[in-house]
């Protein structure tokens, strides 16, 4: 009986410490998002995604209006990711559409919904901020982790959301 309670014990000392990071209150939370989506919207406004490179986790996924049927015979969203800070400069214009971009400048962190163990996120998913610990440095952080072309989410959300932008 002892070696099967310590037998347990060594398995729960052995479990990352990923559940004792301790969750931020709301009020936390949006003062730690606040400055991230002031980057964003600098670097959006300048169509300069360098001002918001250390903001983001790559791979960055983009997700569509586009569906398909996959071979398990569920339909899915289409989307795709990218890898770097040139990828999505590059792409700029085919990520960054105007009705993200609207959202992007209606945002603030009293309108997004705020989910403690995963973080920030609005219109459906048009956009997630993850709150994430880093690998090499052990840094937490709020990082863009995905984003959304598709126009009818976002501007429905946008309409019930932002009627003054």
């Amino acid at each position: 009986m002892k070696l099967v309670a310590i037998f347990y014990i060594l398995i729960f000392l052995s479990i990352p410490n990923a559940f004792s990071t301790e969750l931020y209150s709301k009020e936390e939370a949006k003062a730690k998002i606040e400055p991230i989506l002031a980057k964003l919207k600098i670097g959006v406004d300048k169509k300069d995604v360098s001002i918001f490179e250390e903001i983001i986790s790559f791979p960055l996924n983009i997700s569509s209006s586009e569906t398909y049927v996959s071979s398990d015979g569920y339909v899915k969203i289409k989307a795709r990711t990218i890898n770097n800070i040139k990828e999505l400069q590059e792409q700029f214009d085919t990520i960054f559409v105007p009705s993200l971009v609207s959202l992007i400048n209606c945002i603030t962190p009293d309108n997004m919904i705020y989910n403690s163990r995963k973080g920030f996120s609005a219109a459906y998913g048009s956009i997630w901020f993850f709150d994430i610990i880093e690998d090499e440095t052990g840094i937490r952080r709020f990082a863009l982790w995905s984003l959304s072309t598709n126009k009818d989410a976002t501007n429905k959300w946008l309409g019930q959301e932002c009627k003054n932008t």
